[in-house]
């Protein structure tokens, strides 16, 4: 009996082994965790380091940041024949290779009156028609981040501000695919993602000369910044005109744009009008002044004549290309003689001739009569 008992133990633990041994499984788990698409991102700002007679001028100077109202690279506002000033630009591409491309908008050119001085040296004056934006002179240049023009650096363009029309603008490509004004050798390409570049700008109130000096680390534009403003053949016709102007740097993703070029130099589409009101009276005596008519432009619109009143010596600007008209109309109390005339570039019966890329002014003038 002990030996039937023990036989029926040992089957129970052998069932028991079979049993378990049905239950194992293989496997094997493969997780991708955390899958993302992210955007790059093209970031350019700009730092300046400005000299004004070769003095760093705080005005116009300031760190590396995204431009806002109020970053100038010129602001000077009582300008003498022969001052001069210089810039260095400093672009910083962030974060992808980008092309890079510069513009410059003339976007005033006011005379702004005449003196006695100024009158003596050119004939009469027109609001819209300043002789200061033709004795400006510029000249930009790619540079190493010195401020001194050398002669192992490539200029970019020169010139008057005058040779722009109002409302202009002239681009320089500084890298794209045809163009790179930091490698004189390459036929072109992008800025590499994270660099520093440089550009040099001077301006001269005068004859602007190239004098660039050899490289060195000890160059100072203080001492010679590589070029010299000669203001000895300049007259009175200057005097109290100022000219604004507007600049703006743009970077491009490179990546899948390999053909890219800046935008050619844009041509005017419109035209810019400035009605000059004006009163000679016989005597001391003015009973009426400017304020006292209503001016009024009227011309073409989307192929209708459309008419809006402006402010003496205003220019209104964005104006379609056509044949405009300047009226006026009297609305003070006070009894006034006069006769009114037209001159400058308005015919005699107060018509003007607009195309694009004019900027022409329309004097109406009024003489007191008995």
């Amino acid at each position: 009996m002990k030996k039937i008992l023990l036989s029926i133990a040992t089957l129970g633990v052998v069932g028991a082994v079979l049993i378990g041994a049905t239950t194992a499984i293989f496997s094997d788990t493969e997780v991708s965790t955390g899958n993302t698409f992210t955007a790059g991102a093209i970031d350019l700002k700009i730092d300046n380091d400005s000299y004004y007679n070769g003095v760093l001028n705080s005005g116009t100077t300031w760190s590396e940041k995204d431009l806002t109202d109020g970053d100038w690279f010129f602001n000077f506002r009582d300008l003498k024949p022969g001052d001069w000033g210089e810039d260095t630009i400093s672009l910083h591409v962030k974060n992808n290779d980008a092309y890079l491309c510069a513009d410059v908008t003339l976007t005033s050119n006011q005379d702004n009156g005449s003196t006695e001085p100024e009158l003596n040296d050119e004939p009469s004056w027109t609001a819209g028609r300043g002789e200061l934006a033709d004795s400006i002179h510029f000249i930009w240049w790619a540079d190493d981040g010195d401020n001194v023009l050398e002669n192992d650096e490539t200029v970019i363009n020169q010139g008057a501000l005058g040779d722009l029309s109002l409302g202009q603008t002239i681009t320089a490509p500084l890298a794209d695919s045809e163009t790179n004004i930091w490698n004189a050798n390459s036929a072109g390409g992008p800025l590499p993602g994270d660099s520093t570049l440089y550009i040099g700008k001077a301006w001269c109130f005068g004859k602007l000369a190239l004098t660039p000096v050899a490289q060195s680390d000890e160059n100072d534009p203080t001492v010679n910044p590589g070029f010299t403003c000669d203001g000895a053949g300049e007259d009175n016709s200057t005097q109290t005109d100022s000219v604004t102007g507007d600049v703006s740097f743009r970077a491009i993703q490179s990546r899948h744009n390999e053909g890219f070029v800046c935008k050619p130099e844009t041509v005017p589409t419109t035209g810019t009008i400035t009605v000059d009101k004006e009163i000679i009276f016989s005597t001391d005596d003015r009973p009426v002044s400017i304020s006292d008519f209503t001016l009024t432009l009227t011309g073409p619109a989307d192929g209708d004549s459309v008419s809006q009143t402006v402010t003496d010596e205003v220019p209104v600007s964005g104006l379609t290309p056509g044949v405009y008209t300047v009226s006026e109309t009297y609305n003070g109390s006070t009894g006034f003689g006069f006769t009114g005339e037209f001159g400058l570039d308005c015919e005699g019966d107060g018509s003007i001739t607009l195309e694009a890329g004019d900027n022409l002014t329309c004097r109406l003038t009024n003489r007191e009569s008995d």
